[in-house]
């Protein structure tokens, strides 16, 4: 092994918590971070991913075990967004599918964050709901998820 792929996984644990194969697709579940969407999706298309994008109802309970298996305890930042347009909710990395699969936190109207909130995270105290966030927030310490298909 090169001095290159034992930083490259020296860093690689150091960066996530939990890594989880299912289905030829991985689920890598950051450490905490700061909530910066940018970074967190360039740090998943280092690795050939991007932020995980929930298609299906199948797919949440998959993310839902990993998330609950790495005993994650912080808000987990997705790749949804409403920021093109106020309220029509598209996949970050597949700018042009609309989401079909949205299951909020149903404990308050959600998304309720307007033009500001353009980013969404599962909340950890909602049962892994989707909730509304800002896409960046130096205060507010998630952790990402990402998926790399093919893996």
């Amino acid at each position: 092994m090169t001095s290159l792929n034992l930083r490259l996984d020296a860093f690689d644990n150091t960066l996530f918590y939990s890594t989880v194969m299912e289905n030829r697709t991985k689920y890598m579940v950051s450490r905490p971070f700061l909530l910066n969407t940018a970074i967190a999706e360039s740090l998943c298309q280092l690795y050939g991913g991007y932020l995980v994008e929930i298609n299906d109802g199948h797919e949440y309970t998959v993310v839902k075990r990993v998330l609950e298996g790495a005993k994650a305890n912080d808000d987990v930042l997705v790749g949804v967004t409403d920021e093109f347009q106020e309220g029509v909710w598209r996949y970050r990395e597949h700018k042009t599918q609309t989401v079909t699969f949205l299951l909020w936190d149903n404990s308050k109207p959600e998304p309720d964050g307007g033009a500001a909130e353009n980013c969404a995270t599962l909340g950890a105290d909602v049962g892994w709901k989707l909730q509304d966030r800002k896409c960046y927030d130096n205060t507010a310490h998630v952790r990402f998820m990402c998926e790399v298909e093919n893996a």
